[in-house]
């Protein structure tokens, strides 16, 4: 669980990364924070697995509707 936690904090700060280099603009997956040819940086090394073998998955409320229905993995 320890491990799960502390994943979830380095997951947000890196999605904070992004959005603050992207102009206030949140990756639309997970996937966003590896390496592609549009990024000139990595914000994680591999894919988000949780320590159960489970990629993450991350809700937000992007329409600020308090429904959390906008969720990306």
């Amino acid at each position: 669980m320890r491990a799960a936690k502390g994943d979830i904090k380095s997951l947000g700060n890196q999605v904070e990364l992004y959005a603050i280099d992207h102009n206030d603009t949140y990756p639309p997956s997970l996937d966003h924070l590896l390496a592609d040819v549009n990024q000139t940086r990595a914000y994680i090394k591999e894919p988000a697995i949780d320590p159960w073998g489970n990629p993450y998955i991350i809700s937000m409320d992007l329409s600020d509707d308090n429904k959390c229905a906008d969720a990306f993995y």
